[in-house]
């Protein structure tokens, strides 16, 4: 998992817009958490000491003890981003699947957009055509 973060096709094209983007304003971008001592130390951190039962992010709650509230530190999950989403594709979805989805043929399967844009308005599936969808509006917009 830690890999295909590191190789994932949207976060490279982001960073690539983000850099361009600073570049012509004049400035550099640094990204310290993704330095190769850093991702190093990522790789050779066990599993174990990562996360336990169904806490995640381990080490990196412990070395925030004392810095957070427990409330924080504690809490099981995290920030929900379904929402801000919902906000931003409930306009753009026939956009997607008449504009957008007749662009992008070449690498995209017609019936599996228009059966996310489908499931997108059922309640049952929330959260999961959200992630996709916002994917492919940005994967649109940086082609």
């Amino acid at each position: 998992m830690q890999f295909e973060m590191l190789e994932a096709a949207f976060d490279v094209a982001a960073f690539e817009i983000e850099e361009r983007s600073a570049c012509s304003q004049g400035l550099e971008l640094r990204y310290p958490l993704c330095n190769y001592k850093i991702i190093q130390l990522a790789f050779s951190t066990p599993e174990r000491l990562r996360s336990r039962a169904r806490t995640a992010k381990r080490i990196h709650r412990r070395a925030l003890m004392g810095f957070l509230p427990e409330l924080v530190l504690r809490r099981p999950d995290k920030a929900d981003f379904v929402v801000m989403f919902r906000r931003q594709l409930d306009p753009l979805i026939d956009q997607i699947r008449h504009e957008l989805l007749p662009r992008r043929l070449d690498w995209i399967s017609t019936a599996a957009a228009h059966a996310l844009c489908d499931a997108y308005r059922d309640p049952g599936e929330a959260g999961r055509c959200e992630w996709w969808l916002w994917a492919f509006v940005g994967c649109d917009a940086v082609v």
